[in-house]
């Protein structure tokens, strides 16, 4: 390890919180959701046997895992439905664009090649 990553190690563990807090919304500020963080505690609550590191695996596994992500994108949509339908649905969305939008996303997380997902761009655009 650096001096650096060392120096930024002991500041987060003697200023936990504060350091959070200031990491949540440096994050907040580039656009990114920090509403719900996990931590290997709450892998530990469940499985108090597993090391800090197993956790942390359990955590990357999970929360990477294909189907929440195609859960999450589900999600979305609905959300967007019920949030936006006045402004956005009644107006008439342009499903077509919207199907390959989504059809973009889709073979994006199922990690096709990059030019493959170009064609399927310029057959569209």
């Amino acid at each position: 390890m650096h001096i650096n990553q060392l120096n930024l190690i002991k500041y987060i563990m003697a200023n936990e919180n504060k350091a959070i807090e200031e990491a949540k919304n440096v994050l907040t500020e580039c656009g990114y959701a920090v509403t719900c963080l996990w931590h290997i505690r709450d892998v530990k609550t469940m499985y108090p046997y597993l090391s800090d590191d197993e956790c942390q695996k359990v955590l990357e596994e999970v929360l990477s895992h294909e189907g929440l992500t195609e859960e999450h994108f589900s999600i979305m949509d609905i959300v967007v439905n019920d949030l936006f339908s006045d402004e956005k649905t009644d107006e008439g969305l342009d499903i077509s664009y919207q199907m390959y939008e989504d059809e973009i996303v889709r073979m994006k997380m199922e990690g096709k090649p990059k030019d493959e997902i170009q064609k399927k761009q310029q057959e569209n655009g």
